[in-house]
């Protein structure tokens, strides 16, 4: 191999990998809603078909969309200032029966209440004394911590902002910097609480426990809306419902306490995804490995951008292409093939790695390398077809 391509593959794989770690903090769609380029949740879906239904008998979802009280509207960041009229907010009152009654059981996983807490209430206190008693408690918090009320800022709480793409959600972020604040997202003190680990936060990757994982990572459908039982407020605070049975129901679950009607998630598998469920398949995500981070996985991702470094290096006329002679090789020429190709490396990583990754845009990267560089071979191939000299 002559020294200048052996230096080239080494500057490019070099350059490649940066681009990657970049890209994989980036939230940028290939299509809308195309899950085309995402092939390995459907391979695990196909070899493994009850593995979502088994997941999700972990969780239970408590519904508050047809449970709601009026409460006089306040305008965020004020204190005592209110604007005329009302506006609907979830049951509070309910929601300390539920409380109460879940405190009775202390035989939950983890509850999470992905109720954001920004209004007032006369109930609050009856509330915030029985969501303080209830044992491995999640609230959720907006990046503006000031719109939570204070009587509510005391609760163990995660952040709930989600990135969208053209109003998609394809990756999910773990946390956020704010000022010297890390911010960290319910998905993840989820996966912390179930797995007894922190997180020890980096720039690209980081550490839960013995792990490294990507802050940033695709979303993986584990588990649907129609297969995890779910409930409204009013049926689990109503008092024909036993406590025999009530015990039972939140027995070994993860609760998600949410309106499933107003708070819904546009996502590369479906138009609109509960968050209560988006929550749960980015916990599982986290809990599975999906974003995992390894020295085996950089050392085969090295190793497969030097080899498309050295496809790009070699000269491609006619005189000079014996390489593209051999078995399937000549699709590198083309674009498609570059794609196509990084579309399978991506389910050899899945399968593999158990990473659920997009590498589209590294095959992009390569095949724009190859017009660069072998400019005038592909100048001559589009002479010969429009028959140009």
């Amino acid at each position: 191999m002559k020294k200048r391509i052996l230096w080239f593959c080494c500057a490019n794989t070099l350059i490649a990998t940066l681009l990657f770690f970049v890209l994989q903090r980036s939230h940028l769609l290939p299509g809308d809603t195309n899950t085309l380029f995402y092939l390995g949740p459907h391979f695990n879906k196909l070899f493994n078909p009850d593995f979502s239904k088994n997941l999700a008998n972990d969780f239970l979802i408590v519904d508050t969309s047809e449970d709601l009280m009026l409460v006089e509207k306040r305008i965020p960041g004020k204190n005592q200032r209110h604007v005329s009229g009302n506006i609907a907010i979830t049951d509070r009152g309910k929601l300390a029966e539920f409380f109460k009654r879940l405190n009775k059981a202390q035989n939950h996983n983890l509850v999470v209440c992905n109720l954001l807490f920004d209004q007032d209430s006369p109930v609050d206190e009856a509330l915030t004394s029985e969501m303080q008693r209830s044992k491995d408690l999640l609230v959720a918090q907006g990046r503006d911590s000031m719109v939570v009320r204070p009587i509510f800022k005391g609760l163990p709480s995660g952040l709930t902002e989600i990135y969208t793409s053209a109003g998609t959600v394809s990756k999910f972020r773990l946390f956020e910097k704010n000022e010297n604040t890390i911010l960290k997202s319910l998905p993840l003190l989820m996966a912390e609480h179930m797995l007894g680990d922190t997180t020890v936060p980096g720039n690209f990757v980081s550490h839960l426990g013995n792990q490294s994982i990507f802050n940033d990572f695709s979303l993986e459908e584990f588990v649907h809306a129609d297969e995890v039982a779910h409930f409204t407020l009013g049926f689990l605070t109503d008092k024909d419902l036993s406590n025999e049975r009530f015990m039972k129901m939140v027995q070994d679950k993860i609760i998600i306490i949410d309106n499933l009607d107003n708070n819904t998630k546009r996502t590369l598998y479906n138009s609109q995804t509960p968050t209560a469920i988006f929550l749960a398949n980015t916990y599982l995500s986290i809990h599975n490995g999906r974003n995992g981070f390894s020295i085996p996985f950089l050392v085969t991702l090295c190793i497969v951008f030097a080899f498309f470094s050295y496809l790009v290096a070699q000269p491609q006329n006619r005189f000079q292409k014996s390489i593209f002679k051999l078995p399937l090789m000549g699709v590198f020429i083309g674009g498609a093939g570059y794609i196509l190709s990084f579309i399978m490396i991506s389910l050899v990583f899945y399968v593999v790695f158990h990473n659920n990754l997009n590498l589209i845009y590294m095959g992009m990267f390569f095949y724009l390398e190859n017009l660069v560089i072998n400019r005038r071979f592909h100048l001559r191939r589009i002479q010969k077809r429009l028959n140009i000299r």
